[in-house]
């Protein structure tokens, strides 16, 4: 069960236009709810804050990118989301244990 349809609805547009990171204000209007209540109700429903969610997915994004060895790293981390390659060196260290030259190689 994904819980309330809005919620659903919401974390599928931040999944979906997580390379441009939708604001809470904005999620919260397409769920027709308060930021407040959409940010509590999303922590409580997947354990996480749609912040988290967002990096988890532009993570995602990435290492799927990543194996189309046509991109660069740089491509990869600009389609993505990140501000900049070391922005998503850093995030793939800390989160998979690995760069992500490591990871497509």
């Amino acid at each position: 069960d994904d819980g309330p349809a809005w919620l659903a609805r919401a974390r599928d547009r931040l999944r979906d236009d997580c390379a441009r990171a939708p604001r809470i204000e904005e999620l919260a209007r397409i769920a027709g709810v308060h930021p407040v209540v959409f940010a509590r109700t999303f922590r409580r429903r997947y354990g996480r804050s749609p912040a988290e969610y967002l990096r988890e997915c532009r993570l995602e994004l990435a290492a799927r990118l990543l194996r189309d060895r046509r991109l660069s790293l740089r491509m990869v981390a600009a389609r993505a989301g990140f501000v900049d390659q070391s922005h998503l060196t850093r995030s793939f260290r800390r989160v998979l244990g690995c760069t992500p030259g490591d990871y497509r190689r």
